[in-house]
Formats: structure tokens, C-alpha cells, sequence
């Protein structure tokens, strides 16, 4: 089942987000270490835009959805587009492989849809190829390319229209 995030859910999205980070540091992609903070992850909670796919009460995955690009993203566009801008997607290292993430995306397209969005955007680190490939294989186009903070984190950006 996917719904929206409580605050009784935070402790369960910050450790998967904090698992998801030392999972992918491990295998040389560093870029969330130190981007997972509790704090903003209790605030978009507060505000309705983080979501859970959760089985058992155990949540396996969460995305959240904002309702427009993030600042460093503006000048990618540079319109007034209505979106959906997916971040922090992610599932549980232990449970990937299972089709969790391509849920949550269908569940995010589908939200879209129904709010009579037609366009969602993302960024992803552009050194992590296989999470690159993913998004290509979900229809998703490249857009442009861009260093997104103080770490010169380069960053690929996608958007899917329907």
C-alpha cells in the first residue's frame, strides 16, 4: 500500500533514507551522506508530500513529491510549468530488486494524472549509470546537466510529459 507519510512514520523514512545513503556510499556514489536531514524530512512530512509504500506496517520505500522544481533545479527549465518534482526515491537496500521504486513511480504518475499534472521532473547524481539507465528505461528524457551545490555535485535532470 502507498499513502502519505505521518509523523509516526519519520523515525522508520529517516533510518531507510539513512540506510539507502550508506548503501549506495558503499558502492562509491557519495552524494547523499550528509544530505538526509531529520528536520526537513519532518517538515515535508508536515506538509503532505512524502509518501510510503509499506507492507506490514514495515515501510520499504518512500518518495516525496514536490509541487515544483527546487531551487538549484530553476534555471534547468526555466518555466512556469505545473510538475511534480520526484526526490529522495528510495527503497530499502534489503528489499530492491522487487519492483518497490517502479511502484512508487507508477503511484507518482498516476497522483500526477489525477491532479491533471502532465509533466514530472527529477534530477539524479550523473556519475551513478544505473540509476541514470533506470530513468531512461521509465521514458524519462535528459535534459541538461548541472553542478548543484557546494560538493560541485553534478546532477542530470529528466522529465517525463504524458
Amino acid at each position: 500500500m502507498i499513502r502519505k507519510a505521518t509523523d509516526s512514520d519519520i523515525e522508520q523514512v529517516y533510518s531507510l533514507l539513512l540506510s539507502c545513503a550508506d548503501w549506495v556510499s558503499q558502492k562509491g556514489y557519495h552524494h547523499w551522506l550528509g544530505a538526509i536531514k531529520k528536520d526537513k524530512l519532518t517538515e515535508n512530512i508536515a506538509n503532505q508530500i512524502v509518501y510510503v509504500l509499506e507492507d506490514d506496517e514495515t515501510i520499504l520505500g518512500t518518495v516525496t513529491l514536490f509541487p515544483n522544481e527546487p531551487e538549484y533545479a530553476r534555471g534547468v527549465w526555466n518555466d512556469d510549468k505545473r510538475c511534480l518534482y520526484i526526490s529522495k526515491l528510495a527503497t530499502l537496500p534489503t528489499s530492491q530488486g522487487k519492483g518497490h521504486a517502479s511502484a512508487l513511480l507508477k503511484f507518482t504518475e498516476d497522483l500526477a494524472k489525477r491532479r491533471n499534472i502532465k509533466i514530472l521532473r527529477l534530477d539524479c547524481v550523473s556519475n551513478y549509470p544505473q540509476l541514470n539507465e533506470y530513468y531512461l528505461k521509465r521514458g524519462f528524457v535528459y535534459i541538461a546537466s548541472q553542478e548543484i551545490d557546494e560538493r560541485k555535485t553534478k546532477c542530470n535532470f529528466y522529465e517525463i510529459i504524458f
